[in-house]
């Protein structure tokens, strides 16, 4: 099931004879329970889980549990892209150079369940793409032809955290696409621009230590 929705079910008594009804319901956080018993020997039964986790339904007729009570409904939340964060180093605008690892975390904690995914583009070359997913449910039709980088890998860190590390090949201008739930992220997509301090050359008299 999923949290903040109503979840609902019907007990038949009609053949069960005479007696009261009684049920109790628990689990991460109190339930609003509504109850609504009809002249037919049916009740329908109303229930609003906040929190996701498992939750636990005892129900009681004449006093005595009914078949397969105690019940254990487990409810998620809605991914909700707009709760999940991205920080770290490998998401600066500068500071990132080829040959370094790109480092940064996703924070999904506050965000639900959802698939995770990292898609990165080129400026330089738009026709470029590589993606790295944490899910079979990661979006299609994205290509991972993108030689400028290695595919992002993505670690699930079972804190409701996941470190993504990319490794740069190639200067030029990126735009790193985080996905949570498929829907981009906040502050998604980052700009980051890789530079190769490396490529640098120098030339004329000022820096030649030569005696001459």
């Amino acid at each position: 099931g999923i949290c903040n929705d109503w979840a609902e079910f019907t007990i038949d008594m009609s053949r069960a004879g005479e007696g009261s009804l009684n049920l109790e319901i628990g689990g991460p956080c109190e339930a609003k329970v509504e109850v609504e018993e009809l002249p037919n020997g049916t009740a329908r039964v109303r229930y609003l889980p906040l929190e996701p986790g498992e939750y636990k339904i005892n129900i009681y007729f004449a006093e005595k549990a009914i078949p397969g009570s105690p019940f254990h409904p487990v409810f998620e939340s809605i991914a909700d892209a707009s709760k999940c964060t991205a920080y770290g180093p490998g998401l600066q605008h500068d500071g990132v150079k080829v040959g370094d690892l790109g480092e940064f975390t996703i924070d999904t904690t506050a965000a639900g369940t959802g698939a995770v995914e990292v898609t990165i583009d080129s400026l330089t070359n738009p026709t470029a793409a590589s993606h790295g997913s944490l899910s079979s449910l990661s979006r299609r039709g994205r290509s991972s032809s993108f030689v400028a980088f290695a595919k992002p890998r993505i670690t699930n860190n079972n804190n409701g955290t996941f470190a993504v590390v990319y490794n740069p090949h190639k200067v030029g201008t990126f735009l790193l696409h985080v996905w949570f739930g498929e829907m981009e992220i906040t502050g998604s997509p980052f700009e980051v621009n890789i530079t190769d301090p490396t490529r640098v050359l120098l030339s004329g008299p000022g820096v030649d230590s030569s005696d001459e």
